[in-house]
């Protein structure tokens, strides 16, 4: 009987050598002739290249080439190779909303904001148009023209704001770094103005990798370093800021009128721009190096910035 049973199982591991190995496959692919092959949904087994077309029917994974149309794209969806799983030697042509701008039409308003989304209180209309992103319609941008002359930001978003000049980008409110140009170091950097219990915090356009003095003017003070810009650029060494907020500084530069002598300007419930001497707001300063190039002198009790 021994005997017997050891013939049986030598009998029975010839079979089980002679028999093919069974074999797992991945998702998309069947054993066959040997070895893990593309499976087409419409000629299944596939073992070899097709020329003709499988529609939309063989999910991507023939080893020949999808040359024909979509077989049905509702909905005023189009062809595209947005699906293609990497296997085939062509590409799967698929059903998606659009391709290209082209294929996105009509125009869309978005109560308020300028960045094309979510509702907001800004006081603005919406800039921008219907714009193809990853294969569906959106509303956005794609350059300047979209959106009525301010920047087109890089997630395809109208900036609140224009490029500012480089002789009067100095701490001037930004949402992007191309807001500010780059000339002398320029970021849209975060910057934490306090006087007294007063806290405000902004995105300006401030410069960094200077020495902050005279030569940087009116950001005459330097700063730890900001890290990162509003974009992601990362900041490691010294920004130079203004003396006071950079709503008094810019107010100052661009001549704001008061309402009387004695008044102030910048920002709102706080000292931080004055009209002691006209109805012209100004800042206070120690010296010219933190007054805007519109003045000459720093002078006066207290001493301002003045023309």
């Amino acid at each position: 009987m021994k005997r017997v049973g050891l013939i049986a199982l030598v009998g029975a591991l010839a079979a089980i050598a002679g028999c093919r190995e069974t074999q797992h496959c991945i998702d998309g692919l069947s054993y066959q002739n040997g070895s893990c092959m593309p499976i087409d949904a419409s000629n299944n087994p596939d073992t070899g290249a097709d020329a003709g077309s499988d529609a939309a029917s063989d999910g991507g994974h023939d080893a020949g080439t999808d040359a024909g149309p979509c077989a049905t794209c509702g909905d005023g969806s189009v062809c595209s190779n947005s699906g293609d799983a990497g296997v085939d030697a062509g590409s799967m042509l698929s059903c998606v909303q659009c391709v290209n701008d082209s294929h996105c039409s009509g125009s869309a308003t978005d109560g308020g904001f300028f960045d094309g989304g979510t509702t907001g209180a800004d006081g603005g209309a919406a800039v921008g148009r219907m714009i193809c992103t990853d294969f569906h319609c959106v509303f956005g941008c794609r350059d300047g023209t979209d959106c009525g002359g301010n920047v087109c930001r890089a997630n395809h978003t109208c900036s609140r704001y224009g490029t500012y000049l480089p002789s009067d980008e100095a701490c001037r409110p930004c949402d992007t770094d191309l807001n500010c140009p780059p000339a002398n170091g320029y970021l849209c950097l975060p910057f934490h103005y306090q006087n007294g219990t007063f806290v405000h915090d902004g995105h300006y356009c401030l410069r960094h990798g200077a020495t902050c003095g005279a030569t940087t003017a009116p950001l005459a003070n330097a700063m730890a370093a900001s890290s990162p810009s509003i974009d992601g650029v990362a900041v490691t060494d010294t920004t130079c800021a203004p003396a006071t907020s950079c709503e008094a500084l810019t107010d100052t530069a661009d001549r704001r009128t008061c309402s009387s002598v004695g008044d102030s300007c910048g920002l709102p419930g706080v000292v931080d721009g004055l009209c002691p001497l006209s109805a012209r707001c100004t800042i206070r300063c120690t010296d010219t190096s933190v007054c805007p190039d519109i003045t000459t002198m720093c002078s006066g009790s207290p001493a301002v910035c003045s023309p």
